[in-house]
């Protein structure tokens, strides 16, 4: 691909195909750009993401091209409910029981990447499946022993 003039529109479109793959599942700039390069419709180099972020964004912005994960950039705003009788219309769909209680042992399943933690989450939530983010060559041991400790627990 070197040398090779850039279909920027052509490159926009195979994004949006690629974002549209996923749905409903929601995918970062980054997973996108890995898909283009692995295809050979851009070359993976520092450039061409800024200039690949900066299309996808003007696309963003004239309706073209749908959301992506944007964790640095994301608000995290408290819930919130116009009167109470539609808090308390929403509770029991957050009831969850807790599937580690009364268990010797639990499964988690662990993430080396926040977006991937998100993807499982978003795929595993449904059955109360603990997911953490954790390297698994950190300083603080491997993941194993930090999720050992902290079985039937309900904070990390």
């Amino acid at each position: 691909m070197a040398r090779e003039r850039i279909r920027w529109p052509l490159a926009v479109e195979r994004a949006r195909q690629i974002v549209d793959g996923y749905a409903p599942l929601k995918v970062t700039l980054r997973q996108v750009m890995y898909r283009l390069a692995a295809e050979g419709v851009l070359p993976h180099t520092p450039p061409m993401y800024r200039g690949l972020s900066s299309r996808l964004a003007q696309a963003r912005r004239e309706g073209r091209f749908p959301d992506l994960i944007d964790t640095v950039r994301e608000v995290h705003v408290p819930p919130a409910w116009p009167e109470a009788d539609a808090f308390v219309a929403e509770m029991p769909g957050w009831f969850h029981l807790d599937r580690s209680t009364g268990q010797k042992q639990a499964l988690y399943v662990a993430a080396e990447k926040d977006t991937l933690r998100q993807r499982l989450t978003g795929w595993l939530e449904f059955a109360g499946m603990p997911v953490l983010l954790g390297e698994p060559e950190s300083p603080s041991g491997p993941v194993v022993m930090t999720v050992g400790a902290h079985v039937g627990s309900s904070s990390w």
